[in-house]
């Protein structure tokens, strides 16, 4: 780095010395002039001691250079049929059935392949957006392009919005709390950074107001409820935030709607396989396995008086 002094000096004899170039580098950070003359003489040093050559000391071959596919395993696993299948089959549709009389009360929604396709571009769109704003040094999301993005997706999911409306309205009659919470019949949304920045939010609060310092045992016992009333929700609207803003929301209808490789031999099981003829008669492209499953939908759950299930 030159000294202040010489920053705007305009001899040549001055900057030849500063730097082994015809021009000086200024860098428009440091206001200054690199100065590379502290590295000249070192590498000039080496290079001339090699010049005569050098004698290497003779080494065991050791080359790790190649991959390592000790522990590499296909893309695929054999078995990846039976795994999606008894993923599929292992969701609350199969059991609820068996249970109803003894678990909250739940209303099952239909949730189409191409509204299933819509989530799932979705979220695709959105990790781009927020790849792009990152790549660009921009420490927050784009709020702005994220917000038009959603009320594009919005706009398409109408119809399931409606039928959320309704399932969502049939289970908030039955609490007290006038709440309910929605999943898809595999996974919820309990992921949202929506939901949990509302939970922190919430949490704080509660601390804050607090007349004496609460231990260990009293905060999980908030942050618990204020996850837990977070996630609930009192119409279609909000249903449809949670499922857009769920990763694992993404993961499990991605996952439906790619299907399972096709197995080696015919399976005998029942459940995603069966349940797929009708979905499949009605919807083009796709698996007939993967449609059923995705078609089994989403699952608006009751919620009880404390808002917790």
């Amino acid at each position: 780095r030159v000294p202040e002094q010489f920053l705007d000096s305009e001899d040549p004899q001055t900057l030849r010395h500063c730097s082994l170039w015809s021009q000086p580098y200024r860098n428009p950070r440091n206001r200054g002039v690199t100065c590379f003359c502290s590295l000249h003489q070192p590498i000039m040093a080496f290079l001339a001691g090699i010049k005569g050559g050098v004698d290497l000391k003779a080494t065991d071959v050791n080359d790790r250079s190649a991959a390592n596919l000790e522990n590499a395993t296909p893309d695929v696993l054999d078995d990846e049929h039976e795994r999606w299948e008894y993923f599929f089959n292992s969701g609350c549709r199969t059991w609820f059935d068996l249970i109803k009389d003894h678990t909250f009360t739940s209303t099952f929604c239909t949730l189409d392949p191409s509204e299933a396709r819509v989530i799932v571009e979705h979220w695709e769109a959105r990790r781009r957006l927020i790849a792009a704003a990152s790549s660009r040094g921009e420490e927050s999301e784009p709020s702005a392009e994220l917000d038009a993005l959603l009320t594009r997706t919005l706009e398409s999911l109408g119809p399931l919005k409606q039928r959320l409306d309704a399932a969502v309205a049939e289970e908030t009659a039955k609490s007290s709390e006038g709440k309910a919470f929605v999943k898809l019949s595999t996974r919820s949304p309990k992921d949202s950074k929506k939901a949990l920045a509302r939970a922190k939010a919430s949490y704080h609060s509660r601390l804050a107001a607090l007349d004496h310092e609460a231990d260990d045992n009293e905060r999980w016992v908030m942050l618990s409820e204020e996850v837990t009333k977070s996630s609930a929700i009192a119409n279609g609207d909000e249903a449809l935030e949670l499922l857009l803003d769920s990763d694992r929301v993404y993961e499990d209808l991605e996952y439906a709607l790619r299907g399972p490789p096709a197995p080696s031999e015919p399976s005998t099981t029942g459940g995603a396989a069966e349940t797929a003829t009708d979905a499949a008669a009605s919807s083009s492209g796709g698996s007939a396995v993967a449609q059923g499953a995705v078609a089994q939908g989403a699952v608006a759950q009751g919620a009880v008086a404390q808002g917790a299930v």
